[in-house]
């Protein structure tokens, strides 16, 4: 049987409405919030209050505006559920520009005003049309507008950018930017011959093409079916990657592909559909992966998922609900096994004790962590 590897119909359809309502509102928020890394944020308490002060203030007028146009509550709830998530991307691709700008300018406030046409029906950024905006704009500093297209892989903008960068800033690039940059810098700077098959050889050297889904997409398109599924297994074997990834690489894959992938790396697949977008279809995909599943595997699906719902700060309820109805179609025999597993066996716990019709006991459930 083939798996579905994309949202459902009614995900769609709530996406496309409240991402509409999202958009009116990105005004409100204060950019210079997505500027702090994850670590700090987790780190003070300060920090937290001001992302959970931005996350509420949107929350409160999407919500508002969803009981205006909306008379049905149960559907008025299922909406207000993907104001959470939709904060949440908007936020990890915020914070990812911020963090690799080598000179602060404009750059972010670029990327907040065209969030708007960067959403794509499923409720995820376009991140490739995104970076591409950045590139174009002759207002942003070139500096960022090269490393964001080494880092997007717009090849045709790098070797454009890359004549008109000062000698000043191409040092500056070399001795501050990132390994993408830089690597980039290097092959720029070594080959006479830049036509882009040669350049598709070269990145298939390196691993720049091993994390970066932008960097995949371009070099997959000159390759042969047989080249692609060898590229696609080879990335996603024995590795932990994002979920977006995961999923752009699986949806790429032939049947085949994706039964050797579901069979080698079930904990990353899990993540995948567990993570925002597909987690509405969580089921509808799950259902066909219990026979790649192993105890240990299982174990490690249901340590992944409780930590899953320790680190998201507020869009962690439907993670619960999975995580109940997971375990309660599990065989007994990975039951057991789950239930002596030192690793989890106290959250594991705290969560199948949880009546959902309850406030989920979070911090309790998170000083479980404490000592790793």
């Amino acid at each position: 049987m083939d798996i579905c590897l994309v949202p459902s119909l009614q995900h769609l359809s709530c996406t496309k409405l409240v991402t509409s309502l999202f958009n009116k509102v990105l005004p409100l928020i204060d950019i210079t919030y997505f500027k702090y890394s994850e670590f700090l944020k987790s780190k003070y308490p300060k920090l937290r209050d001001f992302r959970d002060k931005e996350f509420r203030k949107i929350e409160s007028q999407v919500t508002r505006d969803i009981t205006n146009l909306i008379s049905c509550v149960s559907l008025q709830k299922k909406l207000e559920n993907f104001i959470a998530p939709l904060f949440r991307e908007l936020e990890k691709w915020l914070n990812t520009c911020y963090q690799s700008l080598l000179v602060k300018d404009e750059t972010c406030y670029v990327i907040m005003y065209n969030i708007p046409q960067c959403w794509l029906t499923d409720g995820t950024i376009d991140r490739e049309k995104s970076a591409k905006l950045v590139v174009e704009n002759n207002n942003i500093l070139r500096i960022n507008r090269f490393m964001f297209a080494c880092t997007y892989c717009s090849y045709e903008d790098v070797l454009n950018l890359w004549e008109l960068l000062s000698e000043t800033e191409k040092d500056k690039l070399q001795k501050y930017s990132d390994f993408v940059v830089k690597q980039w810098i290097t092959w720029l700077k070594s080959r006479s011959n830049k036509d882009w098959l040669f350049c598709v050889a070269w990145i298939l050297g390196t691993s720049l093409w091993t994390k970066n889904r932008c960097v995949l997409k371009r070099v997959l398109e000159p390759l042969t079916p047989a080249e692609k599924s060898h590229c696609l297994r080879k990335v996603l074997t024995g590795t932990e990657v994002s979920s977006d990834f995961m999923l752009f690489c699986l949806s790429l894959m032939t049947r085949y592909d994706q039964e050797l992938i579901f069979r080698e790396s079930p904990v990353e697949v899990f993540r995948c559909i567990s993570s925002w977008p597909l987690r509405s279809s969580f089921f509808d995909i799950a259902d066909n992966l219990w026979p790649y599943l192993t105890q240990d595997s299982f174990c490690c699906i249901l340590n992944m998922l409780l930590r899953q719902v320790k680190n998201h700060e507020s869009d962690y309820f439907d993670l619960l609900i999975i995580l109940k109805k997971f375990w309660s179609q599990s065989p007994h025999n990975f039951q057991t096994i789950a239930k002596d597993d030192g690793r989890f066996s106290r959250p594991l716990q705290c969560v199948l004790d949880f009546d959902v019709s309850q406030t989920f006991p979070k911090q309790e459930f998170s000083d479980y962590y404490l000592i790793d």
